[in-house]
């Protein structure tokens, strides 16, 4: 019984671990790209609502296990930090972001497993293009 316990108990662990959950969305720092490829200032994002949006996004992204050449620099840099719990230290993604002109949509790339390659389309797209370019 205890045996079949802990097997429960370490299968659901490393389902968990290995499900792709970051954990809990804390803050974004944010850089645009200068068209010359230096970085602007960073700004920090942290607001609940800010916060809760770009989680809604990042729902949304159609994820491939993928790299993929881009020919141009993207148009900002962003880095995400993700908190398991209280007492767990935080988990960094960085996400490097191209927006096409117009509605369009969004590439996400980072060096995350199983994240590497990311489309967010057009409504999602008008969401993070306003949080981190304009």
């Amino acid at each position: 019984m205890k045996k079949g316990i802990l097997l429960l108990f370490f299968v659901s662990f490393v389902t968990t671990a290995c499900s792709g959950n970051l954990g809990e969305l804390t803050r974004v720092d944010v850089q645009q790209v200068m068209s010359d490829g230096s970085p602007a200032e960073a700004e920090r994002i942290t607001d609940k609502e800010s916060i809760q949006s770009i989680r809604d996004v990042m729902k949304e992204v159609d994820w491939e296990d993928k790299s993929v050449d881009m020919l141009r620099e993207p148009e900002a840099r962003a880095v995400f930090y993700y908190q398991q719990g209280e007492d767990s230290q935080e988990h960094l993604v960085e996400y490097d972001i191209w927006f096409t002109d117009g509605p369009g949509f969004a590439v996400l790339m980072s060096e995350e497993e199983g994240r590497k390659y990311g489309v967010v389309q057009s409504e999602q797209t008008a969401i993070l293009r306003e949080m981190f370019v304009e």
